[in-house]
């Protein structure tokens, strides 16, 4: 027997900003590969660029009749999800409806408890999880012996037995591409400075998992901090596939550190060359390169490099445990600038950690604008729940309550403070910073000579729009 299994990204809040990036939601894409491969049926539903409305749920359900519906949320959609659940609930309330991601395998019997329109929780990584729940409910079988899920049971919530990683990659499926809307995601930047205009952009994970420390990330929840690659011929397998299937021209390497292994890494350009991947982009580490690499990712089409700075204090940069130094940060950019890269981001946190001071703050000013990259992050500290600043910033009592909502990189509300400043103090640096670097005459001048064709000038001015009405929006 087969059981179907719709899977939904709710809408929210943070998607609506229309200059903050999207991506497709591969990860769901990999869980419904595997479910499809299993024999099962699965399809889906990513309000994040479909048009919301619940009478086109409800005619989608109808259509599919699913008897699982996988919800993935964010900490800031986890609200949404949900009350998504809970439309769905008033007129199928046999349908099983399941939530995954970040925020719920930090705290699973916590987000049943808190959200009793959820069922079951999906703890860290799902494809083995769902095909499992899949197969139990096909058969009517007790899902208290799926492993890797919390689940309610009356008024107990039970924790079945952690699922292991799953040790070889390669044998998971391609992500399934074809079920996701793809002539939806060209409204959109994948990846900042990259246009999804005119080009179409897809995301590959070559790897999971980050050896680093870094107090702020929540990436080990799920992938904790051993880092599991996929072999070259797998990768560029479906590398070839993007290109020669779906079309695809642009493609955002979404490892969370993608030049950890260089020799890899080499093998991985050449691949891209003899496919004859046209572009392509990458975060990394600024300890994770070095010239002659960077040459070569350069050569290999490589249109934008994103490296982690977060701080331009050293203090703070041991504090968060980074475990990186300001000249590498240096060197990094003066590498990837010289090797004809076109565009090279640096990202920042302000309030990285909250012992942070404003001669802290002052200093990463005085580094961005040493560093002069073509484009800058700049977010407010985030205590995503299990990382290590959620739980410094919960004992210390700076979290002033729980809002999901706000627990967003780009917002207009802020639900912690610091040791030295204040909710507001955090975000009127961040909109501080943007303003002061991107409004800038040289920095604007600059970015029009870098514009290759209308299409790119018309994105720019766009996204500067965008980023406008962020700054002065009424909180």
């Amino acid at each position: 027997m087969s059981c179907r299994i719709a899977f939904i990204v709710p809408p929210s809040q943070a998607i609506s900003l229309k200059f903050v990036s999207y991506q497709q939601p591969i990860n769901m894409a990999y869980l419904a590969a595997e479910v499809i491969k299993a024999g099962h049926n699965a399809v889906i539903w990513d309000y994040g660029v479909e048009e919301y409305n619940l009478e086109d749920i409800i005619d989608r359900i109808n259509g599919f009749k699913p008897q699982i519906i996988g919800i993935h949320c964010k900490t800031f959609s986890i609200i949404q999800g949900n009350e998504l659940a809970r439309e769905i609930k008033k007129s199928y309330p046999q349908i099983l409806i399941l939530v995954g991601g970040p925020h719920s395998t930090a705290l699973p019997e916590e987000t049943l408890r808190e959200f009793e329109n959820f069922d079951a929780v999906a703890i860290g990584e799902g494809e083995k999880t769902i095909v499992d729940l899949c197969e139990h409910i096909a058969i009517g079988k007790s899902l208290e012996g799926v492993n890797g899920i919390a689940i309610r049971n009356g008024i107990k919530i039970i924790r079945t037995s952690q699922r292991e990683l799953i040790a070889d990659l390669n044998a998971l499926s391609y992500p399934a591409r074809q079920l996701l809307p793809e002539n939806l995601y060209n409204k959109r930047h994948a990846s900042r400075g990259i246009s999804s205009r005119g080009r179409k952009v897809t995301e590959i994970f070559t790897s999971r998992g980050c050896p680093g420390q870094c107090i702020f990330c929540a990436a080990r929840l799920s992938y904790g901090n051993c880092v599991r690659f996929r072999s070259l011929d797998n990768v560029l397998g479906e590398v070839d596939e993007c290109i020669n299937k779906f079309s695809y021209d642009h493609i955002v390497i979404q490892d969370d550190t993608f030049t950890l292994n260089h020799e890899r890494v080499y093998g991985l350009l050449e691949g891209f060359r003899k496919l004859g991947v046209k572009s392509w982009s990458c975060d990394t580490r600024v300890d994770a390169v070095d010239k002659d690499l960077i040459r070569e990712m350069a050569r290999s089409n490589c249109k934008k490099v994103s490296l982690g700075v977060e701080s331009g204090s050293e203090r703070i940069l041991k504090l968060i445990k980074k475990n990186i130094s300001l000249q590498q940060v240096r060197n990094a950019v003066r590498w990837a600038r010289s090797s004809g890269i076109q565009l090279v981001e640096c990202t920042f946190i302000i309030g990285s950690h909250p012992d942070e001071t404003n001669e802290d703050v002052s200093l990463t000013w005085k580094m961005i604008k040493e560093l002069s990259p073509d484009i800058i992050s700049v977010s407010v500290i985030v205590p995503y729940p299990g990382t290590e600043v959620y739980s410094l910033m919960k004992e210390r009592g700076y979290i002033d309550n729980q809002d999901w909502e706000n627990f967003q990189l780009i917002g207009s509300k802020l639900s912690w403070h610091t040791k030295y400043f204040s909710s507001e103090e955090l975000l009127r640096l961040q909109r501080q910073f943007i303003n002061n670097y991107y409004f800038n005459f040289k920095y604007i001048m600059r970015s029009l000579r870098r514009a290759k064709s209308i299409k790119d000038i018309s994105y720019l001015f766009k996204t500067g729009l965008g980023v406008l009405g962020f700054l002065f929006k009424k909180d």
